[in-house]
């Protein structure tokens, strides 16, 4: 079996914006979508795992009510931020 080191907070901001996208307003390229997850990453801590097991424990940890509404408020500033100044133009 390979260890691998996988930080999970990526991966439940991406399920987060897949969610939300369609509340956001502004453009919705690709560029525009990976800024939104990159600010919201800068702006949560880390959570990595090296077992299946340790991924399952910090997705469950994800789903308390207190970090999805954080979460949620955190990727609707996202989106505003990235919406007032877009790394792209038009």
């Amino acid at each position: 079996m390979q260890i691998v080191l996988k930080n999970v907070t990526e991966d439940i901001v991406i399920k987060k914006y897949e969610q939300m996208k369609n509340t956001f307003i502004g453009c919705k390229c690709e560029r525009c979508k990976l800024d939104i997850i990159a600010y919201a990453l800068n702006h949560l801590p880390p959570k990595y795992v090296i077992t299946s097991e340790g991924e399952l424990i910090a997705h469950l940890e994800a789903e308390q009510t207190q970090f999805d509404t954080d979460l949620t408020t955190l990727m609707i500033k996202a989106s505003i931020v990235v919406n007032e100044h877009p790394h792209h133009n038009g």
